[in-house]
């Protein structure tokens, strides 16, 4: 018993001089386990893009209904976007983007989304079973109150995430869309994301648009930190770190192999006295039969009848020398037993050594590890000061860069309707070149033809004045020649008077025609100046018509000067008409 004993004092001792064992307190790590894989989620929502058409009715994320009002491209982003009507007041527009419109709705009852994220039917989860939801109960419940205790907050605490969003605290641990702890808050007003549930697992339960994850670290607590809401009571609060954490570790290691320690030695203690006791007795009770006896044998002895009892006395004689044989091999017995025992009580009194030493031990390693872990706090406070510093610059920077961003998108949008307004003038400006062209060249071909013209008219004016002069040189020979044929004429022009005032009245209705055939051809010469060609054609037929009546009025003036005006305007006409 003694030796097991050495030997657990020796085995705790080894293991006092091991380093120290990794303390407990939870990492940001994944406790909680996905309960249903993402394969079993989308299953439902598995759906062809090309499957989608407008006036379908779907559910955004397997959870929000509504009805496909848009399905293309869009400005905003690349690829293909569904445009969603929802039936509900949970959505983000109108149906405009960036003063584009894609479809019109009520405010907030517009959606933009991908096509993967639709399905036509709603998204039923799972439950897990009792053993796994109690599983995961219990591993929520230690890593949140670890989280609590790592991050001086509680749910149920009124918080704030930016400084601009302020709610309730609902939830605090690690989740399963991110590595990291979370803070699940239920906002003041509707500037959320979501209604505490995030890829189909719920986290918290409020309002659609209420519900906000942020870092822990992002989250700043607003509730005063010794106050407690519901008793109204103030309570002191012990904020804990690494370094407390684990220097209440050590402390307890220490204490629980001190106590190890003080339990040894008293059973040390119990068993040498047990050892001590058991001796005592041993000898007493072999001694008390033996003198027994020899009194016994001396009074026998002393008395009168002893000759009668010698067999007896030579009985007691040898019963006397086997229980001194046996007292002598208890006595030996004892002294081995005895050896034994100072053997056990030197192995004693150097564990007790052993063990003050490994006290001593212990108490300068907790001095060293007080010590270091001092250091280490106060190293660990200013990096998380810097850290603090750094967050706050990251902060601001991320700030920066989203503003930035943000212009970078309208700038975007501005450039894209720059572009199409310099393709659309670009295009205007072509079209006008290629009509000044046009015009420039039906310009010069006017002014050639105008040019050509304007020559011809000047050959017909001189032929003109060349056939005035021939005639009036020639017009007497010819009146002369010509009179007797006209007087040979007028006979058969008499014969004919009578049938032309028959057809005067055939040829006043043909000259009233023929007025507003004039007074056409005048209305299209006056819109056909342009056409020069076709200008000088019609003056070169009046010039030769008006030669033509001049010559036969001339004519009739001589042969007939009877006839009256109306027969001579008859005439005039019918050679107008013949000319045109």
């Amino acid at each position: 018993m003694v030796c097991l004993l050495c030997s657990k004092a020796i085995m705790e001792k080894e293991d006092s001089k091991k380093p120290l064992k990794k303390s407990a307190i939870p990492r940001y790590a994944k406790l909680l386990t996905r309960i249903n894989s993402k394969e079993s989620l989308l299953s439902v929502s598995s759906c062809v893009a090309s499957k989608w058409l407008v006036g379908d009715r779907c559910y955004v994320g397997g959870t929000v209904p509504g009805r496909i009002a848009f399905v293309g491209d869009t400005r905003f982003g690349p690829g293909e976007w569904a445009g969603v009507v929802l039936d509900e007041p949970v959505g983000k527009n109108n149906g405009s983007v960036a003063g584009v419109m894609y479809f019109q709705c009520a405010p907030n009852y517009g959606l933009f989304c991908r096509l993967s994220k639709l399905s036509k039917q709603p998204v039923v989860i799972q439950q897990p079973d009792a053993a796994s939801a109690f599983r995961d109960e219990s591993q929520q419940e230690s890593a949140s109150t670890a989280a609590e205790a790592d991050h001086n907050l509680r749910v149920g605490d009124r918080v704030s995430a930016g400084g601009c969003r302020r709610g309730v605290l609902r939830f605090l641990g690690p989740t399963d869309f991110a590595e990291g702890i979370w803070a699940g808050i239920e906002l003041d007003q509707p500037y959320g994301k979501n209604d505490g549930s995030v890829h189909r697992k719920r986290y918290f339960t409020c309002k659609p648009l209420y519900g906000l994850f942020a870092p822990a670290h992002k989250v700043v607590s607003e509730t005063f930190p010794n106050f407690d809401t519901e008793t109204g009571k103030k309570t002191p609060i012990v904020r804990h770190n690494v370094a407390s954490i684990v220097r209440t570790r050590r402390n307890q290691s220490l204490m629980g192999s001190q106590e190890s320690l003080t339990s040894l030695s008293s059973i040390h203690s119990s068993a040498s006295r047990r050892i001590r006791l058991g001796v005592n007795a041993l000898s007493t009770s072999c001694n008390t039969p033996l003198k027994n006896d020899l009194r016994r044998l001396k009074s026998d002895s002393l008395s009168p009848n002893s000759s009668s009892s010698t067999p007896t006395v030579t009985a007691l004689h040898n019963a006397l020398k086997e229980k001194e044989q046996h007292v002598e091999q208890l006595i030996q017995e004892r002294d081995a037993d005895r050896s034994e025992l100072a053997q056990l009580l030197k192995t004693l009194e150097q564990t007790k050594n052993e063990v003050e030493n490994l006290r001593e031990e212990e108490k300068r390693t907790a001095d060293d590890f007080r010590i270091k872990i001092d250091f280490l706090q106060t190293a660990l406070e200013t990096s998380e000061k810097e850290c603090k510093h750094w967050r706050e610059m990251y902060e601001t920077e991320k700030q920066k860069a989203d503003d930035l961003e943000f212009r970078m998108e309208e700038e975007m949008c501005s450039k894209n309707d720059l572009k199409l307004r310099i393709s659309a003038l670009e295009e205007e400006r072509n079209k006008t070149e290629s009509q000044e062209l046009m015009t420039m060249e039906k310009y010069k071909n006017l002014q050639e033809e105008m040019k050509m013209l304007s020559a011809e008219h000047d050959q017909l004016k001189k032929e003109l004045c060349d056939l005035r002069t021939l005639n009036s040189n020639a017009e007497i020979d010819d009146i002369k020649e010509n009179n007797s044929k006209l007087e040979e004429k007028c006979k058969i022009l008499m014969e004919n008077f009578d049938n032309a005032q028959k057809n005067n009245a055939d040829l006043h209705h043909m000259l009233d025609q023929a007025k507003q055939e004039l007074i056409q051809a005048k209305e299209i010469a006056q819109k056909e100046k342009e056409n020069a060609s076709t200008y000088a054609e019609k003056l070169k037929e009046l010039e030769i018509s008006m030669l033509k009546q001049k010559v036969l009025s001339e004519s009739n003036a001589v042969t007939v000067d009877r006839k009256d005006s109306s027969t001579s305007f008859g005439n005039t006409c019918i050679v107008i008409l013949l000319a045109i």
